[in-house]
This record gives structure tokens, sequence and C-alpha cells, in this order.
């Protein structure tokens, strides 16, 4: 056997295998996923956690409360005590600290019976409200006669969280479609900070959705830029 041409091969071997790795998708289903990147880029950013069968499970619903405090997660790094801010959260709920930041801070109201009902699936029209508002990108005012949330949704649209086609706004948000939604707000206000365009009357311009569509994807495009932030 040739050591001398047999060591080169090994060691390019070796590199693929471990290029192989460092790419490789954190959860064995996201092969059925739509938006892998925006789990990954998630997940890497030690917001998103699957489950200990190495799953995520990327269409199982979202509650109100899980989208919440994830939400939370990003916008804020203050820490809320725990309290009973609705009549449906106790001080013990894992998740009250979260909720009652959010309604302190204006993100979410509840209803007007005062429960906000965290175990109830959240709709992706009640998702783009929040995130939205979390990430203060500008929406207009429903007109007369307009549903409430198509303000939010021509906003996530003209922003390129998610094309209208898409999603129905009156169904459960799922995983994947929360993971997708956070990881291109993150995108437009955060880690690509010119797509989030001020036009020259100091309004923010319209995000050219195909442009953004194009950009070049996480984890790779923005690795460099998320290490200097973190």
């Amino acid at each position: 056997m040739n050591l001398t041409k047999a060591y080169p091969v090994f060691v390019l071997t070796a590199v693929a295998a471990f290029l192989m790795l460092a790419h490789a998708e954190p959860f064995f289903d996201l092969s059925h996923s739509r938006y892998p990147e925006a789990i990954t880029f998630l997940h890497e950013r030690e917001v998103l956690n699957g489950y200990d069968d190495g799953t995520f499970r990327p269409a199982k619903s979202v509650t109100r409360a899980e989208l919440t405090v994830l939400v939370m997660l990003e916008h804020t790094n203050r820490i809320f005590a725990p309290q009973r801010c609705f009549a449906d959260i106790a001080v013990t709920d894992w998740f009250s600290p979260y909720v009652c930041g959010a309604r302190e801070l204006g993100l979410i109201t509840g209803y007007p019976d005062n429960r906000f009902a965290p175990a109830e699936s959240v709709t992706y029209a009640e998702a783009l409200k929040l995130i939205t508002s979390a990430f203060a990108l500008p929406v207009d005012s429903a007109a007369k006669g307009e549903p409430w949330f198509l303000p939010y949704q021509k906003t996530a649209h003209r922003f390129a969280l998610m094309p209208v086609s898409s999603y129905n706004p009156r169904d459960a948000l799922t995983r994947e479609g929360m993971a997708q939604l956070l990881y291109r707000a993150i995108v437009v206000t955060d880690v690509n900070p010119l797509e989030y365009a001020v036009a020259g009357n100091g309004q923010l311009g319209d995000v050219d959705f195909v442009s953004l569509q194009t950009a070049p994807s996480f984890p790779e495009a923005a690795l460099r830029r998320l290490v200097q932030m973190f």
C-alpha cells in the first residue's frame, strides 16, 4: 500500500465528514419541514429546542404561551417577576414572567374577560400581530370592513416574513411557521439592517420580497455577524 497516496485521501475524507457534521440539521425530521434554515438558526441561537427523541415536530401547533415566551426572549433582556396578570395564569406557571412582561410592554392584551388562554393554539393571525409589534414593524390601520388581522398580514408580506399564499391566518400556527416568522423578523431588523431600509422621508421603505428570498441563507451567511453579537 502506498501510504504517501493514501494519506491525502484519508485527510480529505475526514475533512469532508467534518464539514457534513458541521452543517448537519439538528433534528431528524427537518426533511419534512419547509423551513429547516429557520429552525436550525433559532436552535443555534438557543431559542428553540426539540424533543428528547431528536425530533422537532415541525407540523405541531404552538400555544399562546409558548409563542409569547419565544418572542419575549428575542424582544428584551429584561427579567420580569412571576405574577398573576390574567385570571387564568398562576404565579407558579413557568410562562408567567414572560406573558406578564409582554402585557406590561403592551405586546398582548388578552380577552375582554381578563383571560389569556395560555394553553390554546395560537393562530397565524395572532402570531403576526405579536411578532410585528415586538419587532416594531410598521402596521397600517385596518380599513373599514377589513378583517382585523389584514394590516399585520400585509406587513408580514411586505417585510418578507412569510408570503400570504403560504398560510391561512385563521389556522393554528405550527412550530415550523413560528420558526420562520421569528427567523425572518430577526433577519430583517437585526442581522441584515440594510434590508430594514429607511426611505428618504424618514419612513420605513418597502423591502423587496424577491431579493430577500434570494439572499444567502442561514446559518452560513450570518454566522460571523452573530458571533460578534453574542
